[in-house]
C-alpha cells in the first residue's frame, strides 16, 4: 500500500479528532488501519506526523535515485553494478559504492544470477520451430521410440567463454531480457556429441574444429 505523504497524515488525524473511525478514515486513505493506529499513537506521544529520528547510518541515496537504479537495470539487465553506481552521485556528493547498488536491486527482488544462454533465433527458426511442434504433438510412445534424440556442446579455446551476470527476479530465467544470445561458430573450438534414444544412449563423440583463419 503507498506511503501517506504529510499533507495526508494531517487530514488523517483531523478526521479521527472530528469523530471517524480508524476504519473509515483508512478506507478514505487507501490503507491498513494499523497504519492510520501507529499514525495516531504517534501524535499522542509527540504531537507530531512527522517521522521519528531513525537510527543507523542514514540512506546514501535519494528515492529517486532509488528508482533510476531500478528502472536503469530493468531496461539493460546486463548492465554492471559497478557501472551504475560511477554515474550515481550521492547525498554526500561522490560515488556510491557498488554493494549499495546491488542492495538496492535486492530490495525490489532483482538479484545477480548467470544468463541462460540460447542460440540466436531468426523468425523463420521459430516459424520452422513451431510448425514441426504442432505437427508432432499428437504422436505416440510408439513413434517416440524410434526417435534418437541428440545434443551436442562446444568449448572455445580461443577465447574466454564469456561469463556474465543478469539482474533478474525470481521466474525470469527464461524473460526474453534476462537471455544472452551467442554465435554458435567462431574461432577454434571442441564438439562434444552424444545422444540417448529409449532403449540406452551413445557414445560420447569428440572432434576438434579449427577457425576458417589457419586452414589457409
Amino acid at each position: 500500500m503507498p506511503r501517506l505523504a504529510e499533507h495526508l497524515r494531517n487530514q488523517a488525524i483531523g478526521l479521527l479528532e472530528a469523530g471517524v473511525s480508524k476504519i473509515d478514515a483508512a478506507r478514505r486513505f487507501n490503507c491498513h488501519v494499523s497504519t492510520i493506529t501507529r499514525l495516531q499513537n504517534r501524535y499522542n506521544a509527540s504531537g507530531s506526523v512527522k517521522d521519528l529520528p531513525k537510527s543507523g547510518r542514514p540512506r546514501i541515496t535519494t528515492r529517486r535515485q532509488d528508482v533510476n537504479i531500478r528502472v536503469g537495470h530493468l531496461r539493460n539487465r546486463f548492465e554492471a553494478a559497478s557501472s551504475t553506481a560511477r554515474r550515481t552521485i550521492g547525498t554526500h556528493g561522490r560515488s556510491i559504492h557498488a554493494n549499495t547498488v546491488r542492495n538496492r536491486l535486492k530490495e525490489v527482488g532483482l538479484r545477480c544470477r548467470r544468463p541462460l544462454k540460447a542460440s540466436r533465433l531468426t523468425a523463420r527458426h521459430k516459424r520452422d520451430r513451431l510448425r514441426w511442434a504442432r505437427v508432432h504433438i499428437r504422436m505416440n510412445r510408439r513413434f517416440w521410440s524410434r526417435v534418437l534424440f541428440s545434443d551436442e556442446t562446444k568449448i572455445v579455446l580461443s577465447r574466454a567463454d564469456g561469463r556474465a551476470r543478469v539482474w533478474r527476479r525470481r521466474n525470469e530465467r527464461y524473460a526474453e531480457a534476462c537471455i544472452q544470445t551467442f554465435n554458435r561458430w567462431g574461432g577454434g573450438s571442441i564438439h562434444i556429441w552424444a545422444g540417448m534414444s529409449q532403449f540406452g544412449r551413445t557414445d560420447l563423440v569428440m572432434s576438434m574444429l579449427r577457425p576458417m583463419s589457419m586452414m589457409f
